[in-house]
């Protein structure tokens, strides 16, 4: 019954997509984990402050919804490729690709979850009375969450590309996976 509110799964298999082959791939672990830790230290060592929480609030919830319809749509357009009954490698790998994406997304999702709950509990301490601006703490924990969505946010969005361009078969001029100069 508790395993219906058990996020780990969604994490594991976050951190299951991040590796090359069959190891890990500490670069990508290191940039995606890493840049919300450095940056939320930078937060708190030059004093960073919310003063404007409400609009911040706003945007993460929007945001997780967007994730949320995003990871139904994903979910949506796997199954299309499983349907299609294709064989050539070009489908598995963009199969792949959108695996990988799926729990980046709900990851996302996840923290935009937990920086709401943030906000709304820093919004319940505020520095002085009638003045919104959340406090130094609550402000650089804030700042690490939403720079991991925004992390999570660019891994997922090279993965769908990825997928993309193997699916349509893109020529190799318009491929930015390719490196060229040719447009």
């Amino acid at each position: 019954m508790t395993a219906r509110m058990n996020p780990m799964p969604v994490l594991r298999a976050h951190t299951c997509t991040l590796v090359n082959g069959t190891n890990a791939d500490w670069w990508a672990r290191g940039i995606i984990w890493g840049t919300p830790v450095a940056i939320g230290t930078v937060a708190y060592f030059t004093a960073w402050r919310f003063t404007a929480p409400s609009a911040v609030l706003s945007g993460v919830a929007l945001l997780m919804g967007g994730l949320l319809s995003t990871a139904g749509v994903l979910s949506t357009l796997r199954l299309k490729l499983t349907d299609r009954d294709e064989s050539h490698r070009d489908a598995e790998d963009a199969k792949r690709n959108l695996d990988e994406a799926v729990p980046h997304v709900l990851t996302a999702a996840l923290a935009c979850l937990a920086s709401a709950t943030l906000i709304i509990v820093a919004m319940n301490f505020p520095l002085a009375l009638g003045d919104p601006t959340i406090n130094r703490g609550f402000s650089c924990v804030i700042a690490a969450a939403l720079t991991f969505v925004a992390a999570l946010f660019v891994a997922t969005i090279i993965r769908l590309y990825a997928a993309y361009v193997q699916v349509n078969r893109v020529p190799r001029e318009l491929n930015g996976f390719v490196r060229h100069s040719s447009l």
